[in-house]
């Protein structure tokens, strides 16, 4: 746990939420949000949100297709720091990159094609 104000980092948080559930499971950002609370600690909506996706990133949870629910499917080491998370985030996202550009172009050009028969462009 962060010791510097005794209260939990983001991380620690998440990592009792994520940690507590089995690989499989879903963890939902309702729970993260209770367990925030629950300790007495605030953070951004936002700065939870970047956290959880860096966290999808590095391959700790998976998407389902409905926002707010994700799959548990690994468990954040504990030796693990918000800068461990950001240092391997920004690992897979290098590595990846070309991927995300990629799809964002395929999915950019399906969404004028398909405008174009609708006769909106």
């Amino acid at each position: 746990m962060n010791t510097y104000d005794k209260h939990p980092s983001i991380l620690d948080v998440m990592r009792n939420v994520i940690n507590n559930t089995a690989l499989g499971d879903k963890v939902t950002r309702v729970q993260i949000m209770k367990c925030i609370k629950s300790h007495g600690t605030f953070f951004a909506s936002s700065y939870v949100d970047n956290t959880r996706r860096q966290l999808t990133v590095t391959g700790i949870l998976d998407y389902t297709g409905t926002p707010g629910i994700y799959i548990v499917i690994g468990h954040i080491p504990n030796d693990w720091t918000i800068h461990t998370l950001k240092k391997m985030y920004d690992e897979m996202l290098s590595k990846h990159q070309d991927t995300y550009i990629n799809n964002s172009k395929k999915l950019t050009e399906e969404i004028i094609r398909i405008q174009q028969e609708r006769g909106i462009l």
